[in-house]
């Protein structure tokens, strides 16, 4: 689930990481319509309890329950340069800046 609307209080890009790569890939259809709205309502309570308004969340799916396992990084590595950004993953990055 994305919402980018400018008047969204929260925007949630959930992108798939190939660990063999070790890069993530531009497939948003990766997650199940359950199990989207699931880290998105996840990543959502977990960035309103930290209090925080940019973080990356990294989640773990299991026998389909995610589990979050790295969820504090406020200031994540968001440069053009960083390896598991993708041209189209910065693009939106960008977009939310401006």
């Amino acid at each position: 689930m994305c919402d980018a609307s400018p008047s969204a209080r929260w925007i949630f890009l959930p992108v798939a990481y190939d660990p063999k790569e070790r890069r993530y890939l531009v497939d948003h259809n990766y997650l199940s319509a359950d199990l989207g709205e699931r880290v998105v309502r996840d990543a959502q309570t977990i960035n309103q309890a930290l209090g925080y308004e940019m973080n990356t969340i990294e989640f773990a799916v299991k026998q389909g329950v995610p589990y979050a396992i790295d969820f504090l990084n406020p200031a994540p590595d968001l440069s053009a340069t960083a390896s598991r950004n993708s041209i189209s993953n910065m693009s939106w990055i960008v977009w939310l800046g401006l």
